[in-house]
Formats: structure tokens, C-alpha cells, sequence
């Protein structure tokens, strides 16, 4: 059972947060061409130490995660040439971050470092109680599912086998 808030998200009995789009949508956009295994593949990626040293890398899982997590909170212009909403919202991503990637360098620039989510394992700020993410409670031991090296897909989202 879940229920809708306010903002148009769901959060479910166990306190997981769902962005405010469709079940089907959410897991088309995590078909093979989103799987942890295409991502981890690339060169470059997935392969080094994490920037913070002490915590696993972040799954790709849970980084495409919270890329859909965030577009849904943009309400865009209409783009012509674009084949539905979501493929509109992840043009506008695309932009956006080449736009983003021309700024100056900047060495002091780092992700997140108060604690990592044991199920999606996504970095969170100290002092929060629950994963800004996927919305789970924080674990007495953080980053323990996620020093396992298997990261918990949350339950709106399906990876496909193989």
C-alpha cells in the first residue's frame, strides 16, 4: 500500500519514495540499456577508487535512479522533435549537463560525505534519518548492503535478468 503526497510522489509502507510517474515508465527507463552491467562496462566507469575513499562507488542503479528522481521535479518547455515526456526530459538532461560541463574546474567540488545508503546506495547529508533518494531509514551500520557489492534495486524499478 502507498500513499500520494502533496508534491505527487508516493511513499509506500516501508517508507520508500516513488517518484511521481508510472510503475511501467520508471522501468522502461531502466531497461537493458540503463543496466548496472552496460554502465560498468564503459571505460572509465566503474572502474577506480571512489572520490570518497571509506564507501563503496554509488551502484549505477542508484545513479540513474536519482537522475529520474530529479527530471521528474522539472516541469520543461516543450521540445519539437521529441517522442514523449520522458525522452523530452532526458534531451533537457543532456543539455543541461553539457552547459554544466563547460564551467571551470573546480578541485574542491565533492559528492555528499555524511553517509551512503545501504539499499540504493546513493550518498546522503549527516544528520538525515532517511536516504533523500529512495527514502529508506538509515542503517546502524551505513553502507553495509551496499559493502556487500549488491545493491538493492528499490521496488518500483525492474532490471532485467541476465
Amino acid at each position: 500500500a502507498s500513499s500520494i503526497r502533496s508534491d505527487g510522489s508516493r511513499r509506500s509502507r516501508g517508507g520508500m519514495r516513488h517518484a511521481p510517474s508510472s510503475d511501467r515508465s520508471m522501468s522502461q527507463a531502466m531497461s537493458s540499456n540503463a543496466s548496472s552491467a552496460s554502465w560498468e562496462s564503459r571505460p572509465g566507469i566503474g572502474s577506480g577508487d571512489p572520490l570518497i575513499s571509506h564507501y563503496p562507488p554509488t551502484s549505477p542503479l542508484g545513479a540513474a535512479i536519482s537522475l529520474l528522481c530529479v527530471m521528474v521535479h522539472w516541469n520543461l518547455p516543450r521540445l519539437p522533435g521529441c517522442c514523449c515526456p520522458f525522452h523530452m526530459a532526458v534531451t533537457a538532461s543532456k543539455l543541461l549537463l553539457k552547459r554544466v560541463s563547460k564551467q571551470p574546474c573546480n578541485p574542491l567540488w565533492s559528492p555528499l560525505t555524511g553517509w551512503q545508503c545501504s539499499h540504493c546506495t546513493c550518498m546522503n547529508r549527516e544528520g538525515k534519518e532517511a536516504c533523500e533518494q529512495c527514502g529508506s531509514e538509515r542503517d546502524a551500520i551505513d553502507g553495509a548492503a551496499a559493502a556487500s557489492g549488491t545493491p538493492v534495486a528499490p521496488d518500483f524499478v525492474s532490471m532485467p535478468e541476465g
